[in-house]
């Protein structure tokens, strides 16, 4: 087997070539597992049932945390609004009406 380079893209991706893909078979929705030996990467294939992965459901408490989460989110948009309003700034000249007569 041939020795062919990848790069790394600035996101943290990795490209397969076209031609591998193929060869292997792997395409757009292949799950893939991988394990991390020393300094080398080995990755493979997986069979998937997405339905038997659909039937585990969420998390128990998942539900709650996302409630949660959207409260203290909204919590700190009104406090930050709050000290946002308390000064508004200066005007520019472009938000006063006469500006635009």
């Amino acid at each position: 087997m041939s020795k062919n380079r990848l790069r790394i893209k600035p996101n943290g991706s990795i490209a397969l070539p076209e031609e591998l893909r193929e060869s292997l078979e792997w395409g757009t929705g292949s799950y893939l597992e991988y394990e991390v030996k020393g300094d080398r990467l080995e990755i493979w294939r997986v069979e998937v049932d997405v339905f038997a992965e659909a039937m585990k459901g969420p998390e128990e408490d998942k539900f709650d945390d996302i409630l949660k989460k959207q409260a203290d989110d909204q919590s700190k948009a009104f406090e930050e609004f709050d000290e946002r309003i308390k000064d508004p700034g200066d005007l520019r000249p472009e938000d006063r009406p006469e500006f635009w007569d």
